[in-house]
């Protein structure tokens, strides 16, 4: 499975990436914004993302949607905030962690995307 983190903020980004390793995956791929993260997930498609919501500029949901639906990886998305998941559910998301992120639920985010 290809992944790709995103996240404004490099201790977020290594968290996540670490959570990872622990479950045993490597990311393919990291973006610290989410124009990075657009170019990036077009010119190289990845099966899942995390993706963190709030981020200056092009925020995750942004990144998402100017995926075409056919080509939108699966997609976790972070964020400190419950607001935004109705919003991050009608683009498809498998799941919306919020942060600080409980590695219980980190896991079963991950297996859910891999079900699918």
């Amino acid at each position: 499975m290809r992944i790709a983190v995103v996240d404004d903020e490099a201790p977020a980004r290594r968290a996540i990436l670490n959570q990872l390793q622990m479950l045993g995956v490597q990311a393919t791929a990291e973006y610290s914004d989410g124009s990075a993260a657009l170019e990036g997930l077009r010119a190289t498609p990845v099966d899942l993302v995390f993706l963190d919501i709030s981020m200056p500029g092009m925020d995750g949901l942004d990144v998402l949607a100017s995926l075409p639906s056919a080509a939108r990886p699966l997609a976790i998305l972070l964020t400190a905030h419950s607001a935004f998941a109705v919003r991050a559910f009608e683009l498809g998301a498998v799941d919306y962690l919020l942060k600080p992120i409980d590695p219980a639920r980190f896991a079963e985010a991950l297996m859910r995307a891999r079900e699918r």
